[in-house]
């Protein structure tokens, strides 16, 4: 079924037909994703785009709004072509929430003119932006809206609101941000915070970071994990030899798809391999992924400077349908990050039974427990070795990859959802007894 659009943008309230009969499907929530496609942010394009899809595939109680933001003449086109590659159900409706109100229809204009006559008032359109957007997601009449990109927009809404909230990066690490970034960060951060009915943290870890840095209180927060599809697995040897023809990789090489921001920590990275090579004469290629569409930063650069560019191959942003069979291509991955609130490439190697050498930072070590090799991600030393163990020990290799599969377990959507419906159950109370 191809999916189900309406705007509610209009130049006066449109009133719409209960759709798929609404009443009886029990909640209605919507789903704020704003205007990113992915390849424009991340973790978190891949989060709330799986979240979506695992709800339409293993839920089928509640009535899903995904509502997108439109904010020019082209834009409502190029949100619609960014969720049409695959086939809807009844409960997903796509919601366009344009910026500005369009012109009014003849129509409308009848209307108007009818309760002008009545001695009506008609309803007044908001004024600025936000509260347009605000406007025309209150007039859906949900019972909450989940916004799992750790933002909440617009923040006038009177619908609750859940967050999903994944780092707080800048409180830690401040000197990878200017001073316009850490303010802008933290006031949005602190603002989401307040707004929120009740927020999901996807690990321990930034449920402590919330609490430790802005006193968040721990009843105010649950831990719900990012999830993973069954469909995203190992793949047969043919797709395997198919990605390594396309892209040109070699029969073995380490993997580590991440944007080349400060925190992914590249740099010691290329000088472990580096150091790899000094060593042992002959080192691994590396192969990257993950750089964002227009991202400026180019971790080419940085292993130049380091003397290890003839080890790299960038393939930048590639399409997520041949994701997971480049994980089932690599030897291994490596995961050097500094800071991760979660680390979805983590449970995407497990999945896909590529073994791991991790950072033993952050939420991390929670993410892999025992499934992955973990090193101290500042010693340059310590790392070498971890990615000299797991890239020349067969039986090591194949004990990470047994580990993973049992530990992948716990991240699979059909665990995962159940939790994210009783925090959506408890949300929408906490928001009819006006409690937080």
């Amino acid at each position: 079924m191809q999916p189900s659009w309406n705007s509610v943008g209009a130049g006066a309230p449109r009133e719409r037909a209960p759709a798929y009969g609404i009443a009886s499907m029990g909640l209605k929530i919507g789903i704020g994703v704003g205007d990113t496609a992915l390849g424009s942010a991340g973790g978190l394009d891949v989060y709330t785009r799986t979240l979506v899809e695992a709800l339409d595939e293993h839920e089928h109680t509640n009535q899903y709004f995904v509502l997108l933001r439109e904010k020019g003449k082209r834009a409502e086109s190029r949100a619609r072509e960014a969720w049409l590659d695959r086939k809807w159900s009844r409960n997903v409706r796509f919601i366009i929430v344009r910026d500005h109100a369009l012109p009014p229809t003849r129509r409308e204009i009848w209307q108007r003119r009818i309760l002008r006559r009545l001695r009506m008032e008609p309803p007044q359109i908001p004024d600025t932006v936000e509260e347009y957007r605000a406007y025309q997601i209150d007039r859906l009449r949900l019972n909450l809206v989940h916004f799992p990109r750790t933002a909440i927009s617009p923040l006038c809404l009177g619908t609750p609101a859940l967050l999903t909230f994944f780092d707080l990066q800048h409180e830690y690490f401040p000197e990878f941000f200017t001073p316009a970034e850490r303010l802008g960060r933290t006031t949005h951060f602190r603002a989401a915070i307040a707004k929120a009915r009740h927020i999901i943290a996807p690990s321990e870890y930034t449920k402590h970071t919330l609490n430790e840095t802005y006193g968040v209180l721990n009843s105010k927060m649950s831990v719900v994990p990012v999830g993973i599809s069954r469909s995203f697995q190992r793949v047969p040897p043919h797709e395997i030899e198919r990605v390594r023809a396309k892209y040109n990789l070699p029969q073995e090489f380490i993997f580590y798809p991440a944007n080349p921001w400060r925190h992914k920590n590249h740099q010691r990275l290329f000088q472990s391999l580096r150091l790899y090579r000094e060593r042992y004469g002959q080192a691994p290629k590396l192969v990257l992924s993950g750089r964002l569409r227009g991202e400026q930063l180019d971790a080419l650069s940085l292993a130049e400077q380091e003397g290890v560019a003839d080890l790299v191959i960038d393939l930048g942003f590639f399409p997520r349908a041949d994701s997971a069979a480049i994980f089932s291509a690599a030897t291994m991955l490596v995961f050097p990050s500094l800071f991760e609130g979660f680390g979805i490439p983590l449970i995407e190697a497990m999945a896909c039974e590529c073994p791991i050498a991790a950072a033993d930072a952050t939420a991390i070590p929670e993410c892999v427990q025992d499934s992955a090799l973990l090193f101290n991600p500042l010693d340059v030393n310590e790392m070498t070795d971890a990615i000299y163990r797991v890239m020349n020990d067969a039986t090591w290799r194949a004990t990470l990859v047994a580990r993973g599969r049992v530990r992948v377990q716990r991240y699979h959507w059909e665990r995962v959802i159940p939790e994210l419906l009783l925090v959506y159950r408890q949300t929408m109370l906490l928001s009819q007894t006006g409690q937080t």
